[in-house]
């Protein structure tokens, strides 16, 4: 376990986690961070340990606003539209089958 007891020697072992010789970006190293690197880290640099957690915090908001948003979508296709829906009123018979702008009509109670 490298040493982590100062800023500076967090800072070096960051720097070398995202350095040339590990090849791996700022973003990669975040989403693999440990929780023992984190903890360390937010000690000497507390203000990211601020972000991390808005960070989390929009994240979870996302994915709970991205499964509402795919049920509903999933409950709307899934929906039958009534053919009468807001033609009701306007086509309900002109001349017993369909109304003048062609829409289908609800039967008459003579038809029935």
């Amino acid at each position: 376990m490298p040493d982590l007891s100062t800023p500076e020697h967090s800072r070096e072992f960051v720097a070398y986690c995202i350095g040339n010789r590990v090849n791996r970006t700022p973003a990669q190293l975040a989403a693999i961070m440990p929780e023992w690197l984190q903890v360390a880290l937010f000690e000497h640099a507390p203000h990211l340990g601020v972000i991390h957690a808005a960070a989390e915090q929009h994240r979870l908001a996302y994915e709970a606003a991205t499964e509402l948003y795919v049920s509903e979508l999933a409950k709307w296709a899934a929906t039958v539209p009534d053919p009468f829906e807001g033609h009701f009123v306007h086509c309900y018979v002109r001349d017993g089958a369909h109304c003048s702008c062609g829409h289908a009509t609800a039967p008459t109670s003579q038809e029935n």
